[in-house]
């Protein structure tokens, strides 16, 4: 088991987060044989953005930032 001595959050833990979301939304997709979600940046960018919470400020643990 991994063990972490540190927190995880923020773009570094939710972007691998959505992306395994996506695949795995993908995989159901294709089991019934229709087509995967493909480029995603006209769907999000047309109004599903407003599901998701844009950071826009902030600082990260270890990265030497204030």
């Amino acid at each position: 088991m991994l063990t972490l001595d540190f927190p995880q959050g923020g773009t570094s833990a939710s972007c691998p987060n959505f992306a395994a979301v996506i695949s795995l939304v993908n995989d159901a997709l294709l089991a019934k044989a229709k087509s995967p979600l493909g480029f995603m940046n006209p769907w999000i960018y047309g109004g599903a953005y407003k599901a998701l919470t844009d950071v826009t400020s902030g600082s990260s643990i270890g990265c030497n930032s204030t």
